[in-house]
């Protein structure tokens, strides 16, 4: 893994699984975001001992889940840039 520069830098740089959820058909954005939340509360229910950020449409920075630390919900959301990076850093792995 090469590192990025630091203008390059993204919230999901250091995680090895990548899990698209695409609801063909759908335009309602507001929906399908609140059915991917779901699914990530579903699996940080499952898996806690596994970080997981949930990312809507690779621009928007939703949740971030630490094991031992817990799921965060970035309120209002970001961006998982590095123009966001002090908001993210302590809720992502490598941060």
């Amino acid at each position: 893994m090469v590192d990025p520069e630091p203008d390059e830098v993204q919230a999901m740089d250091r995680y090895a699984v990548d899990l698209e959820v695409s609801l063909v058909g759908v335009k309602d954005e507001v929906w399908q975001l609140r059915e991917t939340e779901a699914i990530f509360g579903d699996l940080v229910l499952a898996r806690p001992d596994v970080p997981a950020l949930l990312v809507h449409n690779l621009d928007t920075l939703v949740k971030a889940h630490l094991p031992g630390v817990g799921t965060h919900t970035f309120d209002p959301p970001i961006t998982p840039d590095a123009e966001d990076l002090d908001a993210w850093r302590s809720w992502v792995v490598g941060g």
